[in-house]
Protein backbone atom coordinates (compact mmCIF):
# COMPACT_ATOMS: atom_id res chain seq x y z
CA UNK A 1 0.00 0.00 0.00
CA UNK A 2 1.06 3.59 -0.90
CA UNK A 3 1.36 5.44 2.53
CA UNK A 4 -0.63 8.05 2.43
CA UNK A 5 1.05 11.43 3.27
CA UNK A 6 -0.50 14.72 5.03
CA UNK A 7 2.02 16.75 3.43
CA UNK A 8 0.88 16.80 -0.15
CA UNK A 9 0.08 20.34 -0.37
CA UNK A 10 -3.29 20.04 -0.52
CA UNK A 11 -6.33 21.45 1.50
CA UNK A 12 -8.90 18.62 1.88
CA UNK A 13 -12.73 19.31 2.00
CA UNK A 14 -16.21 17.62 2.42
CA UNK A 15 -18.62 19.82 0.93
CA UNK A 16 -22.07 18.66 2.90
CA UNK A 17 -25.39 19.48 2.09
CA UNK A 18 -25.02 21.81 6.02
CA UNK A 19 -21.14 21.76 6.54
CA UNK A 20 -18.20 21.93 5.07
CA UNK A 21 -15.32 20.33 6.79
CA UNK A 22 -12.07 21.86 5.59
CA UNK A 23 -8.51 19.69 6.55
CA UNK A 24 -5.60 21.49 6.13
CA UNK A 25 -1.46 20.98 6.83
CA UNK A 26 -0.34 24.12 9.09
CA UNK A 27 3.93 23.74 9.74
CA UNK A 28 5.26 24.02 12.78
CA UNK A 29 8.06 26.93 11.93
CA UNK A 30 6.68 28.58 9.17
CA UNK A 31 8.86 31.73 7.38
CA UNK A 32 7.93 35.28 8.11
CA UNK A 33 3.95 36.49 6.12
CA UNK A 34 3.13 39.82 4.63
CA UNK A 35 1.13 41.84 7.15
CA UNK A 36 -1.59 41.23 4.33
CA UNK A 37 -2.04 37.57 4.73
CA UNK A 38 -4.32 36.77 7.56
CA UNK A 39 -3.58 33.66 9.85
CA UNK A 40 -6.04 31.31 11.08
CA UNK A 41 -5.98 32.52 14.61
CA UNK A 42 -7.24 35.51 13.57
CA UNK A 43 -9.95 33.85 10.47
CA UNK A 44 -12.81 34.64 12.96
CA UNK A 45 -12.61 38.20 12.90
CA UNK A 46 -13.02 38.37 9.30
CA UNK A 47 -15.64 35.29 9.27
CA UNK A 48 -17.04 34.94 12.53
CA UNK A 49 -17.23 31.01 13.14
CA UNK A 50 -14.64 29.98 11.07
CA UNK A 51 -12.10 29.43 13.98
CA UNK A 52 -10.25 25.92 14.25
CA UNK A 53 -11.03 23.50 16.71
CA UNK A 54 -7.61 23.51 18.36
CA UNK A 55 -8.66 19.75 20.35
CA UNK A 56 -8.54 18.68 16.73
CA UNK A 57 -5.05 19.22 15.81
CA UNK A 58 -3.09 16.13 14.57
CA UNK A 59 0.51 16.23 15.04
CA UNK A 60 2.06 14.68 11.88
CA UNK A 61 5.61 14.24 11.27
CA UNK A 62 7.66 15.97 9.59
CA UNK A 63 7.07 19.16 11.20
CA UNK A 64 3.64 20.34 10.93
CA UNK A 65 -0.11 19.70 12.47
CA UNK A 66 -3.44 19.26 10.82
CA UNK A 67 -5.98 21.82 11.54
CA UNK A 68 -9.51 21.22 11.65
CA UNK A 69 -12.36 23.69 10.41
CA UNK A 70 -16.07 24.00 9.68
CA UNK A 71 -17.71 26.36 7.08
CA UNK A 72 -21.80 26.37 6.79
CA UNK A 73 -22.03 25.27 3.62
CA UNK A 74 -24.43 27.84 2.99
CA UNK A 75 -21.59 30.37 3.40
CA UNK A 76 -19.48 27.99 0.90
CA UNK A 77 -19.66 30.58 -1.99
CA UNK A 78 -18.70 33.67 0.71
CA UNK A 79 -15.77 31.45 1.93
CA UNK A 80 -14.32 30.84 -1.38
CA UNK A 81 -14.13 34.50 -2.27
CA UNK A 82 -13.00 35.28 0.70
CA UNK A 83 -9.96 32.93 0.18
CA UNK A 84 -9.35 34.45 -3.34
CA UNK A 85 -9.74 37.87 -2.05
CA UNK A 86 -7.11 37.09 1.08
CA UNK A 87 -5.23 35.09 -1.47
CA UNK A 88 -4.94 32.30 1.11
CA UNK A 89 -4.79 29.43 -1.28
CA UNK A 90 -1.37 30.97 -2.28
CA UNK A 91 0.12 28.42 0.19
CA UNK A 92 -1.62 25.24 -1.41
CA UNK A 93 -0.70 22.32 -4.19
CA UNK A 94 -4.44 22.04 -4.76
CA UNK A 95 -7.85 21.37 -3.66
CA UNK A 96 -8.96 17.67 -2.72
CA UNK A 97 -12.59 17.72 -2.60
CA UNK A 98 -15.34 14.96 -1.87
CA UNK A 99 -18.89 15.41 -1.21
CA UNK A 100 -21.99 16.91 -3.02
CA UNK A 101 -20.13 20.75 -2.77
CA UNK A 102 -17.46 19.36 -5.23
CA UNK A 103 -19.85 19.49 -7.55
CA UNK A 104 -21.87 22.14 -6.47
CA UNK A 105 -18.98 24.93 -6.14
CA UNK A 106 -17.07 23.19 -8.50
CA UNK A 107 -16.33 26.60 -11.12
CA UNK A 108 -15.71 28.57 -8.52
CA UNK A 109 -13.05 26.39 -6.94
CA UNK A 110 -11.75 25.93 -9.97
CA UNK A 111 -11.59 29.46 -9.91
CA UNK A 112 -8.61 29.69 -7.65
CA UNK A 113 -6.91 28.79 -10.32
CA UNK A 114 -5.52 25.24 -8.29
CA UNK A 115 -5.54 21.62 -9.29
CA UNK A 116 -8.99 20.48 -8.04
CA UNK A 117 -8.71 16.65 -7.67
CA UNK A 118 -12.68 15.14 -6.67
CA UNK A 119 -12.19 12.27 -5.00
CA UNK A 120 -15.36 9.91 -4.22
CA UNK A 121 -16.98 10.43 -1.24
CA UNK A 122 -17.07 6.91 0.70
CA UNK A 123 -13.32 6.53 -0.31
CA UNK A 124 -12.55 9.38 1.57
CA UNK A 125 -14.26 8.56 4.83
CA UNK A 126 -12.21 4.80 4.36
CA UNK A 127 -8.90 6.63 4.50
CA UNK A 128 -9.36 8.94 6.71
CA UNK A 129 -10.90 6.82 9.30
CA UNK A 130 -8.08 4.50 8.76
CA UNK A 131 -5.60 6.99 8.96
CA UNK A 132 -7.12 8.24 12.56
CA UNK A 133 -6.79 4.63 13.41
CA UNK A 134 -3.45 4.16 12.72
CA UNK A 135 -1.40 2.83 16.09
CA UNK A 136 0.06 5.78 17.05
CA UNK A 137 -3.05 7.91 17.07
CA UNK A 138 -5.66 4.99 17.85
CA UNK A 139 -5.20 5.52 21.35
CA UNK A 140 -6.54 9.32 21.71
CA UNK A 141 -8.95 8.84 18.89
CA UNK A 142 -11.12 6.29 20.11
CA UNK A 143 -13.37 6.56 22.78
CA UNK A 144 -16.47 4.95 24.43
CA UNK A 145 -19.17 6.54 26.72
CA UNK A 146 -20.48 6.13 30.00
CA UNK A 147 -23.74 6.37 32.03
CA UNK A 148 -23.32 9.88 33.05
CA UNK A 149 -21.61 10.69 28.60
CA UNK A 150 -18.34 10.61 30.37
CA UNK A 151 -15.41 9.92 27.69
CA UNK A 152 -13.34 7.14 28.09
CA UNK A 153 -10.01 7.09 25.76
CA UNK A 154 -7.63 4.90 25.90
CA UNK A 155 -9.81 2.29 25.23
CA UNK A 156 -8.53 0.41 22.24
CA UNK A 157 -5.06 -0.45 21.60
CA UNK A 158 -5.26 -1.64 17.70
CA UNK A 159 -7.95 -2.40 15.28
CA UNK A 160 -8.29 -5.66 13.37
CA UNK A 161 -9.83 -6.19 10.50
CA UNK A 162 -12.53 -6.72 9.30
CA UNK A 163 -14.37 -4.20 11.07
CA UNK A 164 -17.72 -2.46 10.89
CA UNK A 165 -18.78 1.68 11.15
CA UNK A 166 -21.92 2.96 11.13
CA UNK A 167 -22.56 6.58 9.46
CA UNK A 168 -25.19 7.86 11.01
CA UNK A 169 -26.68 10.73 8.67
CA UNK A 170 -29.89 11.60 6.95
CA UNK A 171 -29.83 7.40 6.11
CA UNK A 172 -27.94 4.96 7.83
CA UNK A 173 -25.17 2.91 6.17
CA UNK A 174 -23.32 0.27 7.48
CA UNK A 175 -19.73 -0.09 6.26
CA UNK A 176 -17.27 -3.40 6.39
CA UNK A 177 -13.57 -2.35 6.18
CA UNK A 178 -11.77 -5.15 5.04
CA UNK A 179 -8.46 -3.60 4.76
CA UNK A 180 -5.86 -0.38 5.08
CA UNK A 181 -6.76 0.67 1.47
CA UNK A 182 -9.81 3.42 0.75
CA UNK A 183 -10.92 0.70 -1.81
CA UNK A 184 -11.25 -1.71 1.06
CA UNK A 185 -14.88 -1.74 2.53
CA UNK A 186 -18.36 -2.94 1.71
CA UNK A 187 -21.29 -1.38 2.05
CA UNK A 188 -23.30 -4.02 3.97
CA UNK A 189 -26.41 -2.74 5.16
CA UNK A 190 -28.18 0.48 6.42
CA UNK A 191 -31.67 2.19 6.73
CA UNK A 192 -33.85 4.68 5.56
CA UNK A 193 -34.20 5.05 9.68
CA UNK A 194 -31.92 8.07 9.98
CA UNK A 195 -31.17 11.96 11.30
CA UNK A 196 -33.51 12.56 8.35
CA UNK A 197 -36.59 10.72 10.40
CA UNK A 198 -35.76 12.11 13.34
CA UNK A 199 -35.59 15.41 11.85
CA UNK A 200 -38.97 15.39 9.72
CA UNK A 201 -40.99 13.44 12.56
CA UNK A 202 -39.83 15.58 15.07
CA UNK A 203 -40.87 18.18 12.79
CA UNK A 204 -44.35 17.15 12.12
CA UNK A 205 -45.20 15.93 15.89
CA UNK A 206 -43.17 18.86 17.79
CA UNK A 207 -43.86 22.01 15.41
CA UNK A 208 -40.53 22.71 15.73
CA UNK A 209 -38.76 22.48 12.17
CA UNK A 210 -35.23 23.59 13.24
CA UNK A 211 -32.65 21.15 13.63
CA UNK A 212 -30.44 22.98 16.19
CA UNK A 213 -33.97 23.66 18.03
CA UNK A 214 -34.69 20.54 18.13
CA UNK A 215 -31.07 18.85 19.46
CA UNK A 216 -31.68 21.96 22.37
CA UNK A 217 -34.49 20.34 23.36
CA UNK A 218 -34.08 16.87 23.08
CA UNK A 219 -31.83 16.46 26.67
CA UNK A 220 -35.14 18.44 28.28
CA UNK A 221 -36.94 15.74 27.37
CA UNK A 222 -38.18 12.40 29.18
CA UNK A 223 -38.90 9.62 27.48
CA UNK A 224 -40.35 7.69 30.18
CA UNK A 225 -43.13 9.56 29.89
CA UNK A 226 -43.76 8.88 25.91
CA UNK A 227 -42.54 5.41 26.03
CA UNK A 228 -44.06 2.38 27.79
CA UNK A 229 -41.42 0.53 29.81
CA UNK A 230 -41.61 -3.25 31.02
CA UNK A 231 -42.47 -1.66 34.35
CA UNK A 232 -45.54 0.10 33.01
CA UNK A 233 -47.16 -3.64 31.94
CA UNK A 234 -45.59 -5.65 34.43
CA UNK A 235 -45.37 -3.53 37.63
CA UNK A 236 -42.18 -2.58 39.10
CA UNK A 237 -41.63 -5.02 41.40
CA UNK A 238 -38.04 -6.33 40.35
CA UNK A 239 -38.67 -10.03 42.26
CA UNK A 240 -41.45 -10.80 39.57
CA UNK A 241 -39.56 -9.67 36.66
CA UNK A 242 -36.95 -12.29 37.42
CA UNK A 243 -38.66 -14.57 35.33
CA UNK A 244 -38.34 -12.50 31.97
CA UNK A 245 -34.53 -11.18 32.70
CA UNK A 246 -35.87 -7.87 32.50
CA UNK A 247 -35.69 -4.68 34.46
CA UNK A 248 -38.64 -2.63 34.91
CA UNK A 249 -36.58 0.53 33.52
CA UNK A 250 -36.21 -1.17 30.22
CA UNK A 251 -37.62 0.00 26.99
CA UNK A 252 -41.14 -2.38 25.95
CA UNK A 253 -42.56 0.14 23.31
CA UNK A 254 -41.64 2.93 22.14
CA UNK A 255 -44.21 5.87 21.93
CA UNK A 256 -46.24 2.91 23.90
CA UNK A 257 -48.23 5.57 26.42
CA UNK A 258 -50.27 7.88 23.10
CA UNK A 259 -51.87 4.48 22.64
CA UNK A 260 -53.13 4.07 26.09
CA UNK A 261 -54.17 7.78 26.88
CA UNK A 262 -57.60 7.11 27.11
CA UNK A 263 -59.19 10.12 24.95
CA UNK A 264 -57.55 12.16 22.20
CA UNK A 265 -57.69 15.04 24.68
CA UNK A 266 -54.88 13.43 26.78
CA UNK A 267 -52.75 13.33 23.63
CA UNK A 268 -52.28 17.24 24.35
CA UNK A 269 -50.79 16.32 27.86
CA UNK A 270 -47.05 15.34 26.14
CA UNK A 271 -44.45 17.82 25.87
CA UNK A 272 -42.76 18.19 22.77
CA UNK A 273 -39.12 17.86 24.67
CA UNK A 274 -40.56 14.20 25.54
CA UNK A 275 -41.95 13.13 21.91
CA UNK A 276 -38.13 14.10 20.30
CA UNK A 277 -36.28 12.35 23.26
CA UNK A 278 -38.56 9.26 22.26
CA UNK A 279 -38.45 9.70 18.93
CA UNK A 280 -34.55 10.06 19.24
CA UNK A 281 -33.62 7.12 21.43
CA UNK A 282 -36.14 5.16 19.31
CA UNK A 283 -33.68 5.60 16.40
CA UNK A 284 -30.68 4.79 18.12
CA UNK A 285 -31.85 1.13 19.90
CA UNK A 286 -32.75 0.34 16.35
CA UNK A 287 -29.44 1.22 14.93
CA UNK A 288 -27.32 -0.17 17.50
CA UNK A 289 -29.79 -3.72 17.36
CA UNK A 290 -28.88 -3.38 13.36
CA UNK A 291 -25.37 -3.20 13.38
CA UNK A 292 -25.27 -5.95 15.94
CA UNK A 293 -26.56 -8.10 14.02
CA UNK A 294 -24.75 -7.21 10.92
CA UNK A 295 -21.96 -7.34 13.35
CA UNK A 296 -22.56 -11.17 14.22
CA UNK A 297 -23.40 -12.15 10.29
CA UNK A 298 -20.06 -11.03 9.05
CA UNK A 299 -17.83 -11.95 12.48
CA UNK A 300 -16.83 -8.41 13.19
CA UNK A 301 -16.22 -7.44 17.19
CA UNK A 302 -15.34 -3.52 16.61
CA UNK A 303 -18.38 -1.25 15.65
CA UNK A 304 -17.76 2.54 15.03
CA UNK A 305 -20.33 4.95 15.27
CA UNK A 306 -19.91 8.51 12.98
CA UNK A 307 -22.34 11.12 11.83
CA UNK A 308 -24.05 14.04 11.70
CA UNK A 309 -27.22 12.44 14.02
CA UNK A 310 -24.48 11.90 16.97
CA UNK A 311 -22.53 15.01 16.77
CA UNK A 312 -23.08 16.86 19.76
CA UNK A 313 -25.71 14.54 20.94
CA UNK A 314 -24.44 12.71 24.35
CA UNK A 315 -27.87 11.28 24.70
CA UNK A 316 -27.85 9.13 21.16
CA UNK A 317 -24.23 7.85 22.16
CA UNK A 318 -25.71 6.34 25.28
CA UNK A 319 -28.39 4.53 23.73
CA UNK A 320 -26.07 3.36 21.02
CA UNK A 321 -23.48 1.86 23.82
CA UNK A 322 -26.26 0.56 25.77
CA UNK A 323 -27.93 -1.57 22.75
CA UNK A 324 -24.49 -2.66 21.76
CA UNK A 325 -23.73 -4.03 24.91
CA UNK A 326 -27.19 -5.63 25.55
CA UNK A 327 -27.63 -7.28 22.53
CA UNK A 328 -24.03 -8.73 22.72
CA UNK A 329 -24.15 -9.77 26.67
CA UNK A 330 -21.74 -7.75 27.07
CA UNK A 331 -18.89 -8.75 24.88
CA UNK A 332 -18.95 -5.50 22.43
CA UNK A 333 -18.57 -1.69 22.71
CA UNK A 334 -19.91 0.98 20.77
CA UNK A 335 -17.02 3.03 20.00
CA UNK A 336 -17.11 6.33 19.42
CA UNK A 337 -14.05 8.65 17.00
CA UNK A 338 -12.50 11.63 18.13
CA UNK A 339 -12.84 13.46 14.51
CA UNK A 340 -15.95 12.13 13.56
CA UNK A 341 -17.08 14.81 10.97
CA UNK A 342 -14.11 15.51 9.29
CA UNK A 343 -13.19 11.92 8.24
CA UNK A 344 -14.06 12.63 4.37
CA UNK A 345 -11.89 15.59 4.55
CA UNK A 346 -9.05 14.12 6.02
CA UNK A 347 -9.90 11.01 3.32
CA UNK A 348 -10.07 13.38 0.20
CA UNK A 349 -6.31 15.62 1.71
CA UNK A 350 -4.42 12.05 2.21
CA UNK A 351 -6.11 10.45 -0.83
CA UNK A 352 -3.62 8.87 -3.05
CA UNK A 353 -3.97 10.08 -6.70
CA UNK A 354 -2.62 10.76 -10.03
CA UNK A 355 -2.94 14.27 -9.85
CA UNK A 356 -1.06 14.24 -6.45
CA UNK A 357 2.00 12.40 -7.42
CA UNK A 358 3.22 14.94 -9.12
CA UNK A 359 3.45 17.68 -6.41
CA UNK A 360 6.73 18.39 -5.16
CA UNK A 361 6.85 18.75 -1.34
Amino acid sequence: MEQPTVCSGYVGVDSGGSLSKLVYFRPKTTVALPDYVVEDKVLPTFLPGLEPDLSLDLDCQPGGILRFIKVPTSKALDFINFVKGENLHSSFKGISCTGGGAYKFKDALEDLKLPLVIVDEMESLVTGLNFVLKKDLIADEVYTVGPDHQVNRGCMDEIHYPFMIANMGTGISIIKITGPEGKDYERVSGSSIGGGTFWGLSSLLTETSDFSALRKMTPEGNSSDVDLLVGDIYGDQVDKLSHLGLAPEILACSFGKPATCGSPENLENFKPADIASSLQNMIAINTAQIVYLNAKLHGVDQVFFAGGLIQDAPEVKNFLDWGITFWSGGSMKAYFLKHDGFLGGLGAMIHPTEEKKSVTV
